[in-house]
């Protein structure tokens, strides 16, 4: 997966090469919005170090592998009881969106947390895609 400028930014799977000018047929359905590929990465190189590991995470949001789905999933957001932290097919209802792009949001800013706009975009996509854990 690359971002606009064509860098990349996930390896959704190897293929070994042996001629670089022959065409390469991929012989396998990719979604780009995997939970466990791309989204589960964002949180790994992006959220873990604050919210990852024992006890209850800051903010009691725990977004390690085995457990991060459902820390988001339809659970209310500690800060805003007004919203869930993430809403599937509604972004604007999904907390994680707005404590990402609004550094008012929660006392401890998180809007450079996301080095790359195409992190965002991905969560984004993913919570309208339904948010769905492959």
């Amino acid at each position: 997966l690359t971002n606009s400028v064509r860098q990349p930014i996930y390896t959704l799977f190897e293929k070994s090469v042996t001629n670089p000018n022959n065409d390469i047929y991929i012989d396998e359905d990719i979604n780009i919005l995997s939970y466990n590929k791309v989204i589960q990465k964002i949180f790994d190189r992006q959220c873990t170090s604050c919210h990852g590991g024992g006890g209850s995470g800051a903010g009691h949001l725990l977004l390690s592998s085995s457990v991060s789905y459902d820390e988001l999933l339809y659970e209310m957001a500690n800060k805003d009881n007004n919203l869930y932290r993430v809403v599937p097919i509604d972004v604007s209802q999904s907390f994680l969106i707005t404590a990402l792009t609004n550094d008012d949001a929660l006392n401890t800013p998180h809007k450079s947390k996301l080095p790359h706009p195409d992190d965002l975009i991905l969560l984004k996509e993913w919570i309208n895609s339904g948010a769905i854990k492959d």
